[in-house]
């Protein structure tokens, strides 16, 4: 069975990397995040097939499959982004089927989701620096967001690189609103050490039906009059290297 007819494409999905699938719900704009499965036992060997598993277990899968469910009827066209260090692939693709008992092997079922093989890629170059997710830390690395001198509540560190971080929070109409480029502040937590980190807001996304996820991009000239900070953050950093290095 082929992956997919792109080469690139067809080596992702053999690494079983994760996807975020976006499109429109009820009024909204709504990410799925999914998981690539490598092998499937499928009855047509020389067709593509890009099979993927849901990223998430509990509640949010139950809510992420109905909207995959709709998806999948209406055939909806989605943007579909693998990230990879410092870019990501994009391209527009479909859920053709969803196939809640779904043997990969003799031994393993998942509740698979199955995706149109694309086009065409597009490489988009978004980052200097290759993020890393902090759930990788066990806790040791956290943080707080906030902006209009207010912390927002609920909300949670997602990743983080020397340039940048992202955090997930409750969904809110005012910080969907918030224009690019709105100034920011963020504390990081790491080993009992505090970093005050200034920065600038780059996107906001709906990650599900009840969180946002807020990219930020960390000012230079104001972060980097604090060599104690930059250090601490380094630190951080090179922790989730060596993790991920090792899983």
């Amino acid at each position: 069975m082929s992956l997919s007819r792109h080469p690139t494409l067809a080596k992702l999905a053999a690494a079983k990397v994760l996807l975020t699938l976006t499109g429109p719900y009820n009024g909204q704009t709504i990410e799925v995040t999914l998981k690539f499965v490598a092998e499937v036992q499928d009855p047509l060997p020389n067709t593509p097939a890009l099979w993927c598993s849901f990223a998430t277990a509990g509640p949010n899968q139950a809510v992420e499959a109905d909207i995959i469910a709709c998806w999948a009827l209406a055939r909806t066209p989605l943007t579909a982004i693998v990230a990879i260090e410092g870019s990501r692939i994009e391209f527009t693709t479909t859920v053709t089927e969803r196939r809640k008992h779904l043997w990969i092997n003799e031994r393993v079922m998942i509740d698979g989701v199955r995706i149109a093989d694309p086009a065409r890629l597009t490489d988009v170059n978004l980052r200097t620096e290759p993020r890393y997710r902090t759930s990788d830390s066990a806790g040791g690395i956290y943080g707080t967001l906030i902006v209009n001198n207010k912390a927002i509540a609920g909300g949670s560190l997602w990743d983080i690189s020397a340039g940048g971080a992202s955090f997930l929070v409750p969904m809110d109409r005012t910080l969907m609103g918030l224009p690019k480029g709105q100034p920011f502040e963020c504390h990081i937590i790491f080993r009992g050490q505090k970093l005050l980190l200034k920065g600038k807001l780059t996107h906001t996304k709906t990650f599900s039906t009840r969180t946002l996820r807020l990219g930020l991009k960390f000012a230079k000239g104001a972060n980097e009059t604090a060599p104690a900070m930059v250090a601490a953050l380094t630190s951080a950093i090179r922790q989730l290297e060596s993790q991920k290095a090792a899983a």
